[in-house]
């Protein structure tokens, strides 16, 4: 968009080269002369776009780039942190990679509270839930209403067991998006971790109506009914989530021994 303007005046300039070629009031040395100058300006042009296009080719060159060229920016250390940590596929230690982006982040702009949303996530992704417990309340005091914030804050406090805790984070965060069935299926397994089966039985069914096909309910469904003692129904579970997603089904097999 930036050589845009360029572009139209290039094109301009052609039209009127090629007319007054045409009409003869452009002697042709001079035609041949500008012609190899616009080619020369067009290959240039062509070269620059060709350079923009690959700062611009995804998250991380565009926040490496960023990086490069403003490395006291601390926008671009937490969007940087943040492209690496919501990669489906990382190798190893990437996630210590963002964890250092983000650090670097708070350390340029204390008083900048998001970069602790992410800081949370990736301590999350290296199960270290209490660290992520801490850097996700500042996050949270600051953002009441992100429910990605809320929903790994709730999560945090389930890995550690606090079931209690984690339900009202939880229940903020569906309420916020209630379409969200892995944020609905977090709280179901909440209340599971309590006992209340009823309730997580309820959420687990609302997050599979919402999304039939999605993996979370249905291996919600499944592990439930196996801790009510209802064989029949995980069976039945089980079944269905074979048919959709038979990966997970022989993974949660092995994993409890169904």
């Amino acid at each position: 968009m930036s050589c845009l303007g360029f572009a139209v005046l290039f094109g301009g300039g052609v039209a009127w080269l090629v007319g007054a070629h045409a009409a003869g009031t452009v002697r042709p040395p001079l035609f041949r002369a500008s012609c190899a100058a616009l080619a020369t300006l067009l290959a240039t042009l062509g070269a620059l776009t060709w350079l923009q296009v690959q700062v611009w080719r995804d998250n991380d060159s565009l926040w490496t780039h960023a990086m490069i060229a403003t490395p006291e920016c601390s926008i671009c250390h937490d969007n940087y942190g943040a492209a690496i940590i919501n990669r489906e596929r990382k190798a190893p230690g990437e996630t210590l990679i963002a964890i250092e982006h983000f650090v670097r982040a708070l350390m340029l702009k204390p008083d900048r509270e998001k970069p602790y949303g992410g800081l949370g996530l990736a301590l999350l992704q290296l199960n270290r839930p209490g660290d992520a417990e801490a850097a996700l309340r500042r996050a949270t005091a600051k953002f009441p209403t992100e429910t990605g914030m809320l929903n790994n804050l709730g999560m945090a406090l389930h890995q550690q067991g606090r079931f209690e805790e984690a339900v009202p984070f939880l229940r903020r965060a569906v309420a916020l998006n209630e379409r969200n069935v892995v944020v609905r299926a977090n709280l179901a397994r909440a209340l599971a971790g309590l006992g209340r089966y009823d309730e997580a039985l309820a959420e687990f069914r609302s997050a599979a109506e919402e999304q039939p096909f999605a993996v979370e309910p249905r291996i919600g469904l499944v592990l439930v009914y196996r801790d009510m003692g209802n064989v029949v129904e995980m069976r039945k579970q089980l079944t269905i989530l074979r048919q959709l997603h038979p990966d997970a089904a022989r993974e949660i097999v092995a994993r409890h021994d169904l």
